[in-house]
């Protein structure tokens, strides 16, 4: 029988990319589950086929949320996202909207006796300088890197306001760390999209491919699904307000050869260009997941390739349509 067999769980942010991979695992392991999403970014798509709830809501208006007083377990994915290039331009913004998605729910789900809350957090709260693989306490040291500071400060704050929720009140809280996720349903606008949507967008529709930076950064990159597969499996096992990293060694490459690999899965051959007039950001970001294994047994498999063609195919058929 499932942990979740049964039981009662609204996703906060279920129409995005990782909120619907996640509500669809849920269904699978048989629970009761309400979407909740103000659509800015999610999408009805998203969720198409799958037998859940859904209630059109602003999860930093109380009132919009009074469904989740009776739920035996939340997920709040919600947050304001984009990529780094936005990031580094609005920190105020991403600092503001980014703290109330996260107290705002959390707070109404205390007070109401909720037993069980997912609060998600990112890689993006670790310093510039982080160790490589970063370990969690790594997410206490310094500022979190400057391209993305609105950001991450944001949701430092958010861990740390969780940690206390869960030592003043009856509610216990897992909280991850994701890597850059990506996969099927991910997000292409120019302006707010992450590395891997935007190279694939260049490299089917441009002549020459931009790539941001000088291209030498190391990166790792974790699917959406697995994403959802990690917070499923904090949530039972290690609900300690504790923060644990969900990401997947395997997956780590620079951005330049990312860049490459997108052009093996499309089956073209391009000039890359890099305007190092733009920040790299981070010389190098992987997760240590040392204690996502020991507190869960779980570890995703090598699927960067994979997944990159599942995206590509995915954003093809979507375009057409």
């Amino acid at each position: 029988m499932s942990f979740y067999e049964g039981m009662r769980v609204a996703v906060i942010g279920g129409a995005g990319m990782i909120g619907s991979h996640l509500v669809e695992l849920l269904v699978e392991a048989g629970a009761d589950v309400l979407v909740m999403d103000n659509l800015s970014r999610g999408r009805m798509s998203n969720l198409e086929g799958v037998l859940c709830e859904f209630r059109h809501t602003n999860a930093v208006q109380s009132h919009d949320l009074y469904d989740l007083v009776d739920r035996d377990a939340v997920f709040n994915l919600a947050a304001r996202v984009t990529g780094m290039h936005y990031n580094r331009k609005h920190h105020a913004e991403m600092f503001y909207q980014n703290l109330l998605l996260q107290t705002v729910p959390l707070s109404l789900c205390a007070e109401a006796g909720v037993p069980l809350y997912a609060q998600v957090s990112t890689v993006c709260v670790y310093p510039h300088n982080v160790r490589f693989p970063a370990l969690e306490s790594e997410g206490h040291r310094g500022d979190p890197e400057s391209t993305n500071a609105g950001y991450g400060w944001a949701k430092r704050m958010g861990e740390r306001y969780a940690q206390w929720v869960a030592a003043e009140r009856s509610i216990k809280i897992a909280i991850t760390r994701f890597s850059n996720c990506f996969g099927p349903r991910d997000y292409f606008d120019e302006e707010t999209s992450h590395v891997i949507p935007a190279l694939i967008k260049r490299t089917l529709e441009d002549e020459v491919v931009k790539v941001y930076g000088t291209g030498e950064p190391i990166r790792e990159f974790l699917l959406a699904k697995d994403a959802a597969t990690g917070l499923m499996k904090v949530l039972q096992h290690y609900p300690e307000a504790d923060p644990v990293n969900i990401g997947n060694p395997h997956n780590r490459v620079s951005i330049k050869e990312l860049a490459l690999l997108i052009q093996d899965v499309i089956g073209v051959k391009k000039l890359l260009t890099f305007d190092t007039s733009l920040p790299d950001g981070y010389p190098r970001r992987g997760s240590n997941i040392d204690k996502l294994v020991e507190k869960t047994g779980w570890l995703p498999e090598p699927n960067l390739m994979a997944g990159l063609k599942a995206t590509v195919e995915w954003y093809l058929k979507h375009t057409e349509a």
